[in-house]
């Protein structure tokens, strides 16, 4: 099991007197890992808003744009619900300081988005504060998913004792990120992401009084949170057994909801309703095999699209090499993450968009991980066994 795998990679030293000088070695053993975070982020978030930009709700591009109808309160329903980061974009632009904001306005009309991404246009010809909030929505959706890399890489290392084999896999799932945001993508799938991981790292790791706490905030992110906070009881069961863990995972179920209710209740009167409904659609897209064969423009070149067939020999491959290697408990989540998540892609979520599979993201980077660690252990294993 993966428990037992040797640490292929320096460790930090325990916590409980470091040195000054232990401290900067660790920092420095990281600062690598950092920058390939930080490019392989910055190279795929680019991707992103190449294709999609600010305003993509799906297949309709002739549809208004989200973000601008999602500051101003009159976007649809059930979109209108993920008001975290538009409303936290917001109270930037309302108290940024006079004089550095019109610095920040100064330096964008000579280097604006629209010169890298034709698909933001939209923010770009707004007044000069609405400029604004829509750039605090780009930069705090990189910190998210910048964030949410780092996350994934420690959850790997909680795993696996393995640096290495963890950062290949948070990088390899960063960068494939932007090709499960196909046939729509969205701004806040950034943030889903980093709130997802971070959920998973807290049940994973820390007092489970920080999950219930995440959950308000993760839900007002958006609602499928509610849903995602269910897949963590196998978690917290292994950490503190079946009965503290339905507890914990209980209580941050029901300030999901609780928080849920109260923001539906708030934007009852727009437009649109609280799900939409694509069960025939989604029957009819399976019905067909030409989706098997589907393939798009990521990163300016031609690669296979959503449920493409080399996509899901791919997928078989992580699974075939991670699952046997994950924890008990990981595959309990994983189980109860297809059980939900499944059911929920098929009833509510447009056919294709394989990022309404997000519940099952950190089952995947926790495979790949997993998979990598102990292929990497075999290696090493049979180079010291042929080395005379």
């Amino acid at each position: 099991m993966i428990e037992d795998v040797a640490v292929l990679t320096p460790q930090a030293p325990a916590r409980s007197g470091r040195s000054l000088l232990d401290r900067v070695t660790t920092l420095v053993r990281v600062i690598p890992f950092l920058a390939v975070f930080f490019v392989s982020c910055a190279a795929a978030y680019g991707a992103f808003f190449a294709k999609w930009g600010f305003c993509s709700v799906g297949p309709d591009a002739s549809a208004p744009c989200l973000l601008q109808e999602m500051l101003d309160g009159t976007a649809k329903r059930p979109w209108i619900y993920r008001r975290l980061l538009p409303e936290l974009a917001q109270w930037l632009q309302a108290h940024t300081p006079a004089g550095l904001q019109a610095r920040l306005q100064e330096i964008l009309q000579f280097d604006n988005m629209a010169q890298h991404y034709s698909s933001v246009i939209a923010a770009v010809n707004q007044p000069a504060g609405m400029q604004m909030t829509f750039y605090y929505v780009y930069l705090l959706g990189f910190l998210a998913f910048a964030g949410a890399a780092l996350i994934l890489w420690r959850v790997g290392v909680a795993l696996t004792a393995d640096r290495f084999a963890s950062a290949i896999a948070a990088t390899v799932f960063v960068l494939v990120f932007p090709m499960f945001l196909t046939v729509g993508g969205n701004f806040y799938d950034f943030t889903e992401l980093f709130f997802y991981a971070l959920a998973f790292w807290l049940a994973l790791r820390f007092a489970p009084v920080w999950l219930v706490l995440l959950a308000p905030l993760a839900t007002y992110n958006k609602e499928a949170f509610f849903f995602f906070s269910i897949t963590l009881y196998p978690l917290l069961a292994h950490r503190f057994g079946w009965r503290k863990g339905a507890l914990w995972a209980g209580l941050t179920v029901l300030l999901s909801g609780m928080t849920y209710s109260l923001v539906k209740a708030h934007y009852a009167g727009n437009p649109g309703d609280m799900v939409q409904f694509h069960l025939w659609q989604q029957l009819q897209y399976f019905r067909y095999l030409g989706h098997l064969k589907g393939f798009e423009f990521q990163y300016g070149f031609i690669t296979p699209k959503s449920f493409n067939l080399i996509n899901l020999l791919l997928v078989a491959l992580v699974v075939r090499a991670g699952w046997p290697q994950l924890p008990r408990y990981v595959r309990q989540y994983l189980w109860l993450a297809l059980l939900i998540n499944v059911p929920l892609f098929l009833l509510f979520c447009y056919p294709g968009e394989m990022r309404n599979l997000s519940m099952l993201y950190m089952g995947l980077v926790t495979m790949l991980a997993c998979g990598l660690s102990h292929a990497l252990r075999r290696f090493y294993q049979n180079q010291a066994q042929t080395t005379p």
